[in-house]
């Protein structure tokens, strides 16, 4: 590697802090289109004329769709970053606007899958994007700050949304995000430089990216890793909320209220992950939240015997672990397949969405012989996964240690 290579990889982007403002922003957005289905499905359903079950296929629909993120990333390992971002961004707007115009429920499905979709491409490409212009020693800590959109998403964004359903009816949070979608575009075409990634001319040598995730051990490990503990958090997420007002009684209000501790351990996971990253390292901070997932999962029902506020402090511990190998795995993997990063992270981006849909068909089924039995399935998972973690190596260990 030249000196010119190795100081384009060195150097910070320009607009390093506006970047970071910008992207963190337009993950509330993207990241809010999603989350806003679950509080408000009933709704939806409701105004589009169909009942609970049927809308439910819906969200499975745009789970399912997550498989096509890393064919349509790879192309961005041979093209420029800055081409993803806008990419994801345009298939935002456009499943905003599809049902904007034609709000049916086919349409409806459509829009769901292409904001679902968009919003996959645009965090694919623009963590590659980070991980071939931020030097490592802060890599990880950029990463984990633009996740925050995930959680003020929930805290922030999916609120507001619910005063525009409320006072505009079901379809008015699909424009106004379209229209922010389009403001969005404007900043990154003004931010994000033009041209091709930040890395060695050697990565135009490689074959196509998506055809190295499928070739290298150490890459599948990584995207099995993450289908296993997502399906796990799933199995238990679902119906958290229903043995919660089974046990306790509790209202539709009253559940919303309680959710809220998923949004207030997300932020303080980010807090976590980030501390973690700077002394031990990415690898070994995964490894840690997948140790206390698969622990908080077993607990939940435990202290949920002592009350309600156990059953609280179960819903914040497990969605607190959850949130850290959540967070800390993308600066792992982004050092294990340097050029097709894009494309390992769109395959990534699917696993979590095929681990999700594994996890919700499971679900109701083990919840059917007793909640403890989610539980136990999600501890099972989660270590599996910390099995795979085990395989997954990155670019210097796999030097040092190449058998």
């Amino acid at each position: 590697m030249s000196l010119i290579e190795e100081s384009s990889i060195l150097t910070k982007p320009k607009h390093y802090n506006l970047e970071i403002l910008l992207f963190s922003s337009i993950r509330i957005l993207v990241h809010a289109m999603m989350r806003m289905v679950y509080p408000f499905l009933a709704v939806f359903g409701r105004g589009l004329g169909v009942d609970l079950t049927t809308i439910s296929l819906a969200v499975t629909i745009r789970n399912f769709a997550a498989i096509l993120v890393p064919f349509i990333t790879s192309i961005f390992d041979k093209r420029s970053r800055r081409s993803g971002m806008l990419t994801g961004m345009g298939l935002f707007i456009l499943g905003c606007a599809v049902v904007t115009f034609w709000p049916t429920f086919v349409v409806f499905i459509m829009a769901l899958s292409l904001t679902f979709i968009g919003m996959h491409v645009f965090v694919a490409s623009m963590q590659a994007y980070q991980s071939d212009t931020i030097p490592m020693p802060i890599r990880g800590q950029a990463i984990v700050i633009t996740s925050t959109g995930w959680a003020l998403s929930f805290v922030v964004a999916v609120p507001l949304i619910g005063f525009l359903i409320g006072r505009y009816g079901w379809l008015s949070p699909f424009p106004v995000m379209g229209v922010l979608g389009v403001i969005s575009i404007f900043f990154l075409l003004w931010l994000v430089p033009r041209g091709k990634k930040a890395i060695t001319d050697q990565a135009e040598k490689v074959q196509h990216g998506i055809l190295q995730v499928f070739t290298s051990s150490t890459a599948i490990a990584g995207v099995l890793m993450i289908l296993f503990f997502c399906a796990a958090h799933e199995i238990v997420n679902l119906v958290f909320g229903v043995w919660m007002e089974d046990n306790y009684g509790l209202s539709i209000n009253a559940l919303g209220v309680a959710s809220t501790v998923i949004g207030l351990a997300e932020l303080l996971s980010v807090a976590a992950v980030s501390w973690l990253l700077a002394r031990l390292g990415a690898k070994r901070a995964v490894a840690i939240g997948l140790v206390f997932s698969a622990l908080t999962a077993v607990a939940i029902p435990w202290l949920g015997s002592y009350g309600l506020w156990g059953a609280e402090l179960g819903l914040f511990l497990f969605n607190l672990a959850f949130q850290i190998p959540f967070i800390a795995y993308a600066p792992l993997l982004t050092e294990v397949l340097p050029f097709a990063r894009a494309s390992l992270l769109g395959a990534t981006l699917a696993s979590v969405g095929v681990g999700r849909m594994l996890g919700a068909l499971a679900a109701p089924y083990l919840f059917g012989w007793g909640f403890k039995f989610n539980a136990l399935a999600a501890m099972v998972l989660f270590l599996i996964s910390l099995f795979t973690l085990s395989k997954v190596k990155t670019q210097q260990e796999q030097a040092n240690n190449p058998a």
